[in-house]
């Protein structure tokens, strides 16, 4: 799979795309009962498949702009946003 490293407040962190159908997954995971889509979820499961290193979860983040920035990057990346 395809990887890409971002600095982020000089912390490197890797990204790696998950394949169509699994973010197909993750994204319907991120919905509640009424199909609204959850910031909660969708950050967890970002952390958890998207950005491989270092491993995070949102509570090891004290810096609410890093964590936003770092989880705005890995879904630009998975969705090619970010592609030359």
């Amino acid at each position: 799979m395809e990887q890409k490293t971002i600095t982020i407040n000089e912390k490197e962190f890797t990204l790696q795309k998950v394949f169509p159908v699994e973010w197909l997954k993750i994204r319907d995971r991120c919905k509640n009962k009424f199909g609204v889509p959850s910031e909660e979820k969708t950050y967890k499961e970002v952390l958890a498949h998207i950005v491989v290193s270092p491993k995070m979860k949102i509570e090891d983040f004290d810096d609410w702009g890093e964590l936003d920035e770092l989880v705005k990057e890995a879904v630009n990346f998975q969705q090619g946003g970010d592609e030359e």
